[in-house]
């Protein structure tokens, strides 16, 4: 199921993962958001898919460990919160 929201949604997910993370995480993002499109409920096609992409950001991050400085791929909370008031602006 793929739709103008769920493109938007990757587009979005992609920038960050291309600003701040890798490749790898790329891919891991475009698996969590095409499970969410194959869901029951697309949830994400209402609301604002600026917050539907931090979801997917945050709880990519917080699966993998991604909050930990100490790693040499990392994010802090805040990266999350600019790159989300961003493409607020951008989309």
């Amino acid at each position: 199921m793929t739709d103008e929201k769920q493109e938007k949604l990757t587009e979005m997910v992609d920038g960050f993962c291309d600003e701040y993370l890798n490749d790898e995480y790329k891919q891991m993002s475009h698996e969590i958001i095409e499970e969410m499109a194959n869901g029951k409920s697309v949830y994400f096609k209402r609301g604002k898919l600026e917050v539907w992409a931090s979801a997917v950001i945050y709880a990519l991050c917080q699966i993998n460990s991604l909050f930990d400085e100490s790693d040499d791929v990392h994010v802090t909370r805040r990266d999350i919160f600019n790159y989300s008031t961003l493409t607020r602006q951008l989309f």
